[in-house]
Protein backbone atom coordinates (compact mmCIF):
# COMPACT_ATOMS: atom_id res chain seq x y z
CA UNK A 1 0.00 0.00 0.00
CA UNK A 2 3.17 2.50 0.58
CA UNK A 3 4.14 1.57 -2.97
CA UNK A 4 1.07 2.52 -4.42
CA UNK A 5 0.65 5.77 -1.93
CA UNK A 6 4.60 7.08 -3.21
CA UNK A 7 3.70 6.41 -6.86
CA UNK A 8 0.28 8.11 -6.76
CA UNK A 9 2.52 10.76 -5.16
CA UNK A 10 5.15 10.86 -7.91
CA UNK A 11 2.65 10.98 -10.30
CA UNK A 12 0.65 14.14 -8.98
CA UNK A 13 4.05 15.62 -8.84
CA UNK A 14 4.72 15.40 -11.97
CA UNK A 15 1.29 16.17 -13.31
CA UNK A 16 2.26 19.31 -11.48
CA UNK A 17 5.31 19.90 -12.92
CA UNK A 18 3.86 19.81 -16.34
CA UNK A 19 0.83 22.00 -16.30
CA UNK A 20 3.71 25.10 -14.73
CA UNK A 21 5.32 24.68 -18.05
CA UNK A 22 7.74 22.11 -18.16
CA UNK A 23 4.82 20.10 -19.89
CA UNK A 24 6.46 20.37 -23.75
CA UNK A 25 9.55 18.12 -22.74
CA UNK A 26 11.91 21.01 -23.14
CA UNK A 27 13.97 22.72 -20.85
CA UNK A 28 16.37 24.35 -23.26
CA UNK A 29 17.76 27.65 -22.12
CA UNK A 30 16.17 29.98 -25.54
CA UNK A 31 12.29 29.04 -23.74
CA UNK A 32 12.25 30.91 -21.05
CA UNK A 33 12.79 34.01 -23.24
CA UNK A 34 10.20 32.95 -26.30
CA UNK A 35 6.91 35.30 -26.51
CA UNK A 36 6.44 39.04 -26.99
CA UNK A 37 7.81 41.79 -24.32
CA UNK A 38 7.16 45.36 -24.22
CA UNK A 39 9.91 47.39 -23.52
CA UNK A 40 9.83 49.96 -20.90
CA UNK A 41 9.90 53.94 -21.84
CA UNK A 42 13.40 54.93 -22.53
CA UNK A 43 15.17 58.21 -24.03
CA UNK A 44 17.09 58.24 -27.42
CA UNK A 45 18.71 61.12 -29.45
CA UNK A 46 16.59 61.83 -32.84
CA UNK A 47 18.62 62.69 -35.98
CA UNK A 48 17.49 66.25 -35.60
CA UNK A 49 19.99 66.48 -32.20
CA UNK A 50 16.40 66.32 -29.70
CA UNK A 51 15.57 64.20 -27.08
CA UNK A 52 12.52 61.74 -27.73
CA UNK A 53 11.01 58.75 -25.70
CA UNK A 54 10.00 55.51 -27.19
CA UNK A 55 8.84 52.24 -26.36
CA UNK A 56 8.98 49.07 -28.20
CA UNK A 57 7.82 45.03 -28.53
CA UNK A 58 10.26 42.63 -29.47
CA UNK A 59 9.05 38.81 -30.37
CA UNK A 60 11.77 36.48 -29.58
CA UNK A 61 10.51 32.82 -30.65
CA UNK A 62 13.47 29.83 -30.16
CA UNK A 63 15.58 28.81 -33.42
CA UNK A 64 17.82 26.19 -31.54
CA UNK A 65 18.18 25.18 -27.70
CA UNK A 66 20.44 28.32 -27.63
CA UNK A 67 19.58 30.85 -30.06
CA UNK A 68 16.20 33.35 -30.28
CA UNK A 69 15.86 35.14 -33.52
CA UNK A 70 13.96 38.64 -32.62
CA UNK A 71 11.39 41.04 -34.59
CA UNK A 72 10.78 44.24 -33.64
CA UNK A 73 7.58 45.96 -34.21
CA UNK A 74 5.18 48.54 -32.58
CA UNK A 75 8.07 50.63 -32.01
CA UNK A 76 6.41 54.09 -30.82
CA UNK A 77 7.92 57.86 -30.29
CA UNK A 78 6.57 60.14 -27.59
CA UNK A 79 7.30 63.40 -26.64
CA UNK A 80 7.06 62.50 -22.90
CA UNK A 81 9.08 60.63 -20.45
CA UNK A 82 6.42 58.58 -19.24
CA UNK A 83 5.37 57.82 -22.81
CA UNK A 84 1.85 59.13 -23.21
CA UNK A 85 2.10 61.74 -25.34
CA UNK A 86 2.28 60.14 -28.85
CA UNK A 87 4.76 61.38 -31.68
CA UNK A 88 3.93 58.58 -34.07
CA UNK A 89 5.23 55.05 -35.23
CA UNK A 90 9.12 54.53 -35.65
CA UNK A 91 10.25 52.77 -38.39
CA UNK A 92 10.54 49.02 -37.03
CA UNK A 93 14.40 48.06 -35.46
CA UNK A 94 16.09 45.31 -37.88
CA UNK A 95 15.60 41.56 -36.82
CA UNK A 96 18.06 40.31 -34.00
CA UNK A 97 19.62 36.73 -33.42
CA UNK A 98 20.46 36.01 -29.88
CA UNK A 99 23.07 33.91 -29.14
CA UNK A 100 22.89 31.89 -25.30
CA UNK A 101 25.96 31.45 -22.89
CA UNK A 102 26.76 30.20 -20.20
CA UNK A 103 25.39 31.63 -17.10
CA UNK A 104 27.53 34.76 -15.76
CA UNK A 105 27.76 37.12 -12.97
CA UNK A 106 26.14 40.81 -13.78
CA UNK A 107 25.02 43.67 -10.97
CA UNK A 108 25.59 40.85 -8.37
CA UNK A 109 22.49 38.74 -10.26
CA UNK A 110 22.91 35.18 -12.34
CA UNK A 111 22.34 36.10 -15.92
CA UNK A 112 22.56 34.41 -19.32
CA UNK A 113 25.67 35.91 -21.38
CA UNK A 114 24.48 36.80 -24.88
CA UNK A 115 25.53 37.67 -28.25
CA UNK A 116 23.41 40.19 -29.68
CA UNK A 117 23.23 40.57 -33.51
CA UNK A 118 22.01 42.36 -35.92
CA UNK A 119 22.86 44.50 -39.12
CA UNK A 120 25.15 47.13 -37.83
CA UNK A 121 27.49 44.58 -35.97
CA UNK A 122 27.51 41.93 -32.80
CA UNK A 123 27.42 42.96 -29.39
CA UNK A 124 28.02 41.15 -25.63
CA UNK A 125 26.09 41.31 -23.11
CA UNK A 126 23.29 39.37 -20.23
CA UNK A 127 19.84 38.59 -20.51
CA UNK A 128 17.87 37.31 -17.61
CA UNK A 129 13.76 36.38 -17.25
CA UNK A 130 11.78 36.73 -14.19
CA UNK A 131 8.93 35.42 -16.14
CA UNK A 132 7.01 38.41 -16.52
CA UNK A 133 9.99 40.76 -17.42
CA UNK A 134 12.87 40.32 -19.30
CA UNK A 135 16.14 42.23 -19.14
CA UNK A 136 18.78 42.67 -21.19
CA UNK A 137 21.94 44.79 -21.74
CA UNK A 138 24.72 44.51 -24.45
CA UNK A 139 28.06 46.65 -24.70
CA UNK A 140 30.26 47.46 -27.52
CA UNK A 141 32.83 45.32 -26.68
CA UNK A 142 33.40 42.20 -23.87
CA UNK A 143 36.02 44.92 -22.05
CA UNK A 144 33.46 46.95 -21.27
CA UNK A 145 31.33 46.34 -18.29
CA UNK A 146 27.77 47.71 -17.94
CA UNK A 147 26.61 49.28 -15.13
CA UNK A 148 23.10 48.82 -15.34
CA UNK A 149 20.49 47.25 -17.10
CA UNK A 150 19.77 48.57 -20.48
CA UNK A 151 17.30 51.62 -21.24
CA UNK A 152 14.62 49.71 -22.16
CA UNK A 153 14.61 46.94 -19.54
CA UNK A 154 12.77 45.91 -18.36
CA UNK A 155 10.42 44.24 -21.06
CA UNK A 156 6.86 43.38 -19.94
CA UNK A 157 5.47 39.77 -21.28
CA UNK A 158 2.88 40.55 -23.48
CA UNK A 159 2.42 37.22 -24.96
CA UNK A 160 2.36 33.49 -23.16
CA UNK A 161 5.63 31.56 -23.38
CA UNK A 162 6.65 30.32 -26.94
CA UNK A 163 3.42 32.48 -28.24
CA UNK A 164 3.54 32.52 -31.75
CA UNK A 165 4.92 35.51 -34.16
CA UNK A 166 1.67 36.09 -36.10
CA UNK A 167 -0.10 36.96 -32.82
CA UNK A 168 -0.50 40.82 -32.70
CA UNK A 169 0.68 42.96 -29.18
CA UNK A 170 -0.37 46.15 -29.16
CA UNK A 171 -2.14 48.42 -31.55
CA UNK A 172 -0.46 52.09 -32.42
CA UNK A 173 -2.67 54.87 -32.73
CA UNK A 174 -2.64 55.61 -36.33
CA UNK A 175 -2.95 59.99 -35.45
CA UNK A 176 -0.50 61.98 -34.01
CA UNK A 177 -2.03 64.69 -31.59
CA UNK A 178 0.97 66.23 -30.12
CA UNK A 179 3.92 66.96 -32.40
CA UNK A 180 5.85 69.87 -30.65
CA UNK A 181 8.92 70.06 -33.37
CA UNK A 182 9.28 68.55 -36.77
CA UNK A 183 8.70 64.90 -35.79
CA UNK A 184 9.57 63.43 -39.29
CA UNK A 185 13.16 64.72 -38.81
CA UNK A 186 13.84 63.90 -35.27
CA UNK A 187 12.49 60.86 -34.69
CA UNK A 188 12.80 58.45 -37.57
CA UNK A 189 15.80 55.92 -36.57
Amino acid sequence: MRQIAQCVLATLGMALIASCGGGDGSNDPADVYTGAWKSACFAYKGNDGFIYFQTRTVTLRKDSPTSLKGKNSDTVAFADSACTTVLGPISDYPDITIALGPKGTVFEEEADTITLTDPTGTFPGYMKSTGSQLFVVTTSSANVRPVRWGLSSPHTRLQPKQASLSTPAEQVPAEKPFSPRSPQSGYQP
